[in-house]
């Protein structure tokens, strides 16, 4: 009976699932990458992921299956094809390295050469203005001929070698590697119309440099993706890497034109695809029909960055101007020594967590440092008592010495003086313990003080890493 029912449930799937016009089913070349059903236009990264270079991924256009290498630049489109067949034969036969995660610049520093006869003098004016706009970002831009006379040039660029390269080789496309390469010159692409709406898109160029993502790949936004005009590295959530809160106002968030808007409301439960899925996976396929166009107008803008974009420089590089050093430098230096986290990302030096990983970073720390302190409190008094023993200690043996020299030379007196000298004894017993009782107190004062000076640094190390 079992057995019909969950025949009946399979069949009922089946007759409900429909392989769509121009759809794809994928072959099997070794890999376990055979018969999947993809529909057209969705993409899947099967070796490595996006914006890392060499990373290979398929994509199902009008019925055909196309295979892509990443060369690791964001804003660009699809590359020329490869034969996945191939691709695939040398991955399976070790000749393909896995590419590595984005990494950021040493010590805040980005060296950067324009290529000023390529550009108008109008456009090196935004390229000016885009440089010492960034510069509030707390990170440091400094021109690559400059990098040698730094103090510290054997640690930034690698050692003078590596420097952003912006150019017009490409006079239609803005476009650029994310985060330091180590390839020596590492591209910025500025075509003529990304100067059309002022320095924005220069500094969202400049952002990818710095390692930041697209921020519509946020994986807490909620948008679908109708259409790709550029490569799935542009669209596909990024898990592995950390973001905080979703920014719409984000001057790394692409406009409703680029193919992505916020859904409109559905009336049943289903959810709708991300471009790495199909129709098989139970949601529905992306349609621009479905996309609420007055919420999605904030997309886009190229004005100015917005706090959110401020605050993911700072989470990835800290602040000079403030003091505050890198929340993913403490990450990854710290609490992966420590055991607090371990995550793949942190393992793999992405660009950083979740912010409600980060407060659970905060609680961990705040737990450890409450009981180093009461560990260094208990310490100390032990350490206070043990003193205080050993001087009560040596006063007795004194006066136990100086009453035996006072009974030799003062043997005939009477018994009341014998006894007045007794209660004055007692007398000196009762102030020395009043003595030690003072002392208590004092040494209770002092435990506060330091711990007033323990919560100081606490507080300062907060600071240093307050998001």
């Amino acid at each position: 009976m079992k057995i019909a029912s969950l025949f009946a449930v399979f069949a009922a799937t089946a007759l409900a699932f429909k392989p769509r016009p121009k759809s794809c089913i994928t072959e099997e070349y070794g890999l376990g990458f055979g018969d999947k059903y993809m529909h057209n236009h969705q993409v899947q990264y099967v070796i490595g992921g996006p914006y890392s270079k060499g990373s290979i991924y398929r994509k199902c256009t009008n019925g055909k299956l196309f295979c892509y290498e990443d060369h690791g630049e964001a804003d660009m489109p699809d590359p020329e094809p490869i034969d996945c067949k191939e691709t695939f034969q040398a991955r399976k036969l070790g000749y393909f390295a896995d590419p590595e995660l984005t990494k950021l610049w040493p010590e805040r520093t980005l060296c950067y050469q324009v290529k000023k006869e390529e550009f108008t003098e109008e456009q090196l004016a935004m390229i000016d203005d885009a440089v010492d706009y960034l510069r509030t970002t707390g990170v440091k831009f400094i021109e690559f001929s400059d990098c040698p006379k730094q103090r510290n040039a054997e640690k930034i660029c690698g050692n003078c070698k590596d420097y952003v390269n912006v150019n017009k080789k490409d006079t239609a496309r803005c476009s650029a590697r994310v985060g330091w390469d180590q390839i020596g010159p590492q591209p910025i692409n500025l075509g003529d119309h990304c100067f059309d709406v002022g320095f924005g898109t220069v500094v969202h160029e400049f952002l990818h440099s710095l390692g930041l993502f697209h921020e519509h790949t946020n994986p807490n936004a909620t948008l679908i993706t109708y259409k790709m005009e550029r490569g799935p590295q542009n669209y596909l959530p990024k898990p592995q890497a950390l973001f905080i809160e979703y920014d719409a106002e984000s001057i790394m968030h692409y406009p409703p034109s680029r193919g992505i808007c916020i859904p409109k409301k559905r009336d049943d439960d289903k959810r709708y695809c991300n471009p790495t899925e199909s129709e098989a996976d139970g949601c529905v396929e992306p349609k621009k029909e479905y996309c609420d166009e007055e919420a999605s107008k904030v997309f886009g803008q190229r004005k100015k960055m917005s706090k959110g974009d401020f605050k993911s420089v700072t989470t990835l590089y800290g602040c000079r101007a403030s003091g505050k050093a890198a929340t993913v430098d403490y990450l990854r230096k710290k609490l992966e020594k420590k055991g607090m986290i371990h995550n793949n990302a942190l393992e793999k030096g992405a660009a950083g967590r979740f912010e409600g990983d980060i407060k659970q970073v905060n609680e961990a720390r705040a737990k450890v440092r409450a009981e180093k302190r009461a560990a260094k409190r208990a310490a100390k008094r032990a350490l206070k008592r043990k003193a205080r023993k050993a001087k009560k200690g040596g006063k007795k043996t004194k006066k136990g010495k100086k009453s035996k020299k006072s009974k030799k030379r003062k043997s005939k007196k009477s018994k009341k003086s014998d006894d007045d000298d007794d209660d004055d004894d007692d007398d000196d017993d009762d102030d020395d313990d009043d003595d030690d009782d003072d002392d208590d107190d004092d040494d209770d004062d002092d435990d506060d003080d330091d711990d007033d000076d323990d919560d100081d640094d606490d507080d300062d190390e907060d600071d240093a890493f307050a998001e």
